[in-house]
């Protein structure tokens, strides 16, 4: 094997300099984020479709909300409660240094597992946090607040997820970029989407507001339609308590 593997490379990632500029002592050059916390954007839930082209949707992930910042080689991954889970999430941590490629930026997303068949599992990423062993982190993103030292946040969602998708193309594996689909005015296009998720086994799906600023806030710009599981079971037998308070002890239940 040729050469020494790291003397073609003469650039700080973390501050933009050359060798000769570290040197003369010259200022970073490597932007920095214009914020190192926000208060994430929040959905309502709601059992109706919204209608319009106004509105986009996406699915909905079941996983942990992380708004990850990125700066030069350093990355922190924030929950929505401000914990920092750059040691639980530290598998994803070298392709979003990738991704970035020196530009500061804060993303938004939802840190999950996949089983086989793709759809997120829970309980498989409470796994991995205990033990990491063979299990795989992909990172889902759907939303771009910063870039190359820019708040994006007051940008219509469309552009913000536009630059998103720019900036994702021929990203590493365990980063995903969150497609969507555009509403109609019938609530036919929100209905398919709910529909193909549920029958999938997925969580629901987000309807979002294309011209919706990030205002980190529960505004109902953001909704959620949650796929509901139900069954019918029959009541064949219970017993009553026989404590002081009223009410029963156990229920014996039957399913067709």
């Amino acid at each position: 094997q040729e050469g020494d593997g790291i003397s073609e490379f003469v650039t700080s990632v973390r501050t933009g300099r050359t060798v000769s500029e570290i040197e003369t002592g010259q200022d970073e050059k490597n932007t920095k984020n214009p914020f190192d916390e926000v208060e994430v954007q929040l959905t309502k839930l709601t059992d109706q479709f919204p209608t319009g082209e106004d509105w986009l949707f996406e699915l909905k992930y079941d996983g942990y909300r992380i708004i990850s910042f990125v700066e030069g080689n350093t990355v922190r991954l924030m929950t929505r409660n401000g914990k920092d889970y750059s040691d639980k999430f530290k598998g994803v941590v070298p392709s979003l240094t990738e991704l970035a490629s020196g530009r500061a930026t804060v993303l938004d997303g939802e840190m999950v597992v996949l089983d086989s068949a793709g759809k997120t599992d829970f309980q498989a990423l409470q796994n991995y946090i205990k033990s990491p062993k063979g299990k795989a982190l992909t990172y889902i993103i759907f939303d771009l607040l910063a870039l190359d030292g820019k708040d994006l946040r007051g940008l219509p969602l469309i552009e913000r997820k536009n630059q998103l998708e720019a900036l994702m193309k021929d990203a590493p594996n365990n980063l995903h970029y969150s497609r969507h689909v555009r509403g109609d005015n019938t609530a036919s296009v929100a209905g398919a989407c709910f529909t193909a998720a549920c029958e999938a086994g997925m969580e629901g799906i987000v309807g979002k507001k294309s011209d919706s600023v990030y205002s980190g806030t529960r505004s109902g710009d953001w909704v959620k339609v949650k796929c509901e599981r139900r069954q019918e079971f029959v009541i064949g037998g219970y017993i009553r308590t026989d404590k002081k308070t009223s009410g029963i002890s156990s229920l014996l239940l039957g399913v067709y």
